[in-house]
């Protein structure tokens, strides 16, 4: 190993890990793993996909604020600057999936990427929800992915590969009680993601699937779980704590970039360990 490349990993070592040996807070570190490319990020304008947006444009992308709600992901975008850009996306309007395609392209020649966030939640017993509601979640958080990765397949396979990341849950690995069409959307949503990194490979596409836990977000705390209820969760999780979004954007970023290019047609659990212990405590 030549002595330029010893000292490339000793600078790098030394801007992760403090002295003695003591690994430094991470989350305000970038290294540009994002340059040059173009992320189409749905579901942007808060959560999740709002931190999402946030640190791939420090990585060095070029994002596309994606969202049904007009005001806030117009905000975000004017907060990013000059590397973002708003458009107006019903995930369920080929019109408005076309139009934001065009926009990326026009503006920026490619879009090299995809996270697919937009998604509702739904509760209520199988005997008590009508089957058009469950259908209606179906169409939004299941088929919405479809149409989110045949609407990416042109310009990635024009630009000669790329990679999708689409949103599922840990709840579509062990449900809940009352979360039916949420569970079966989510379920539906790893499957896909695996069908189409068997379809899409010889493109250069990869395709992959994100499984959150319980993440402090706007789509959580409106379905009645405030902080205070977050605790008796944290008890629960291996880790300590429920996941911010800025954990699940990271994950998202290693999905993303070249650091997972050799990852394709899998589902990475981002839970804490929450799926890694029995239910049971065994003393």
């Amino acid at each position: 190993m030549s002595e330029s490349v010893i000292k490339t990993a000793e600078r790098d070592f030394a801007q992760v890990v403090g002295a003695g040996g003591v690994r430094r807070e991470a989350d305000d570190r970038t290294w540009k793993r994002l340059e040059h490319r173009v992320v189409l990020i749905t579901g942007a304008a808060r959560g999740l996909g709002a931190a999402q947006a946030k640190l791939f444009a420090a990585e060095g992308a070029r994002v596309i604020v994606a969202d049904i709600l007009d005001d806030p992901g117009k905000r975000l975008a004017d907060e990013i600057g000059e590397q973002a850009m708003f458009t107006h996306l019903d995930i369920g309007g080929d019109d408005d999936w076309a139009n934001a395609i065009d926009r990326a392209t026009d503006a920026w020649g490619s879009v090299d990427a995809l996270v697919h966030n937009a998604a509702v939640a739904s509760h209520g017993l199988i005997e008590q929800v009508p089957a058009a509601d469950f259908a209606a979640v179906l169409n939004v958080n299941l088929v919405g992915a479809y149409r989110a990765i045949q609407a990416a397949v042109g310009p990635m396979t024009a630009a000669g590969g790329g990679s999708i990341v689409l949103i599922s849950s840990i709840e579509s690995l062990a449900s809940h009680a009352a979360l039916s069409a949420y569970c079966a959307a989510k379920a539906g949503v790893v499957s896909l993601a695996r069908t189409a990194a068997l379809e899409l490979a010889s493109r250069n596409i990869r395709v992959n699937a994100l499984c959150p836990g319980v993440v402090d977000t706007e789509m959580v705390r409106p379905a009645g779980v405030d902080r205070s209820v977050f605790a008796a969760m944290e008890a629960q999780i291996p880790l300590g704590r429920v996941a911010e979004p800025i954990d699940l954007a990271r994950a998202a970023l290693f999905l993303v970039s070249d650091d997972g290019r050799y990852v394709t047609g899998t589902s990475l659990v981002a839970d804490g360990g929450v799926m890694a212990k029995l239910p049971l405590s065994l003393g």
